[in-house]
Parts: C-alpha cells; sequence; structure tokens
C-alpha cells in the first residue's frame, strides 16, 4: 500500500519524491523536539511561570529545526526506508 502512494508522486527535478521528503524532514524534526522534551530542556530553559515559558516550545521546535537542517543524514535514512516500501 505505501508504494502505491509513493509510486504515485511524480519526482522532483532532482529524482526525489518530495512529498515522501517532507515526511521525513518533519519526522525528524518530531524525534528531536520529542527528544528535546524528554531531556528534561524545557524544564532547563523555564524560569518558574517567567517570559520565556510562554516561548520554551517555539524554542524546543526551533532548536529541534536547527538540527535536522544542520545534518540531514538521518533524513536521508528515512527517505529511503519511506520510499523503498
Amino acid at each position: 500500500m505505501i508504494s502505491e502512494v509513493t509510486s504515485s508522486v511524480a519526482p522532483s527535478a532532482n529524482g526525489r519524491d518530495e512529498k515522501a521528503w517532507k515526511a521525513a524532514e518533519q519526522l525528524h524534526v518530531a524525534l528531536f523536539t520529542e527528544f528535546f522534551r524528554y531531556s528534561g530542556l524545557l524544564e532547563a530553559i523555564s524560569v518558574d511561570g517567567g517570559p520565556l515559558d510562554t516561548y520554551s516550545e517555539t524554542l524546543i521546535r526551533t532548536l529541534a529545526d536547527d538540527v535536522v537542517r544542520s545534518d540531514p543524514d538521518f533524513t536521508k535514512r528515512l527517505y529511503r526506508q519511506m520510499t523503498e516500501f
């Protein structure tokens, strides 16, 4: 069933299925977002209800985005796994 979905999407000019690539990127970001939450980073940067608490989720998501952009190798592996089935 997955192969039916991925094969029905035309590849981009670089030969990559852009929908699958975007899904792999989003999964990569979600994984790092959860890693940061689980690690206690939110608690470490929170200041007892201070102004930073309001933006802590945004900060965590931004950090995860930065990690994904700085090292796309894991995204590439996720993409390969998603498109091989």
